[in-house]
């Protein structure tokens, strides 16, 4: 973590683009009625995200939509419940990156999501477990560039943390929970969760590229 810099988020989301044929900033096509829900996952439910990119050193200003639609679908194998991530046709990523699949098992208040490398939006997350109903730690910030404690630094950790607000471009969410990687699983990166108890809002994602941060994340489309 770099503690100089300012938190950029603000990140997983209300947002309407079209998803397979846009610009960096065309409306899309709004999430399917049957979405994920983190506390009942069933077989058929489909998220979409957009993914984002910025850099620190001008969050606002370099603030763009990539032209991605990563499509979230469960599905049933003989090994159990799946998350199936697929970029859709007319994505930039589309053809580039294959379509991965990330067991996910459902318990009572959490899931547990054992191995999470070839997911796009969960890669980075060091914990196998996301907590949907067990208490928050502590209170969170939006900074500039970084979600931040109240004292400033940078949340990093395994605490549970929640983030009352969370305002970027026309990204906007209220009221969530919040995870961050855990180091040194991923050097030189610095990663969120935002959710609530049904939903995964966003994967958010800050690289240290020397001289900035770069921003590549995912906010659900809504």
């Amino acid at each position: 973590m770099k503690k100089y810099l300012a938190l950029f988020l603000i990140p997983f989301f209300a947002i309407s683009c079209n998803s397979d044929d846009k610009d960096s900033n065309s409306p899309a096509d709004p999430t399917p009625k049957n979405t994920i829900e983190l506390d009942n996952i069933q077989e058929g439910q489909i998220n979409r995200y957009l993914r984002y990119t910025a850099d620190c050193s001008d969050p606002e200003g370099s603030f763009a939509y990539s032209g991605d639609t990563l499509v979230v679908e469960i599905h049933s194998t003989t090994e159990g419940l799946v998350f199936y991530e697929e970029f859709t046709e007319g994505s930039t990523n589309f053809g580039g990156l294959e379509p991965s699949e990330t067991r996910v098992i459902s318990r009572e208040g959490y899931i547990l999501i054992p191995e999470r490398q070839f997911s796009q939006l969960f890669f980075f997350y060091g914990n196998d477990t996301i907590y949907l109903t067990k208490p928050e730690d502590l209170n969170l910030n939006q900074g500039t560039c970084f979600i931040e404690y109240e004292n400033g630094e940078p949340f990093i950790g395994e605490e549970i943390g929640f983030l009352p607000t969370f305002n970027y471009q026309d990204i906007d969410y209220q009221n969530n929970r919040i995870v961050s990687c855990v180091p040194p699983i991923i050097l030189n990166l610095d990663a969120y969760l935002i959710y609530d108890e049904s939903q995964l809002k966003m994967s958010h994602t800050l690289r240290d590229m020397g001289t900035s941060f770069s921003i590549d994340g995912y906010t659900l489309l809504r």
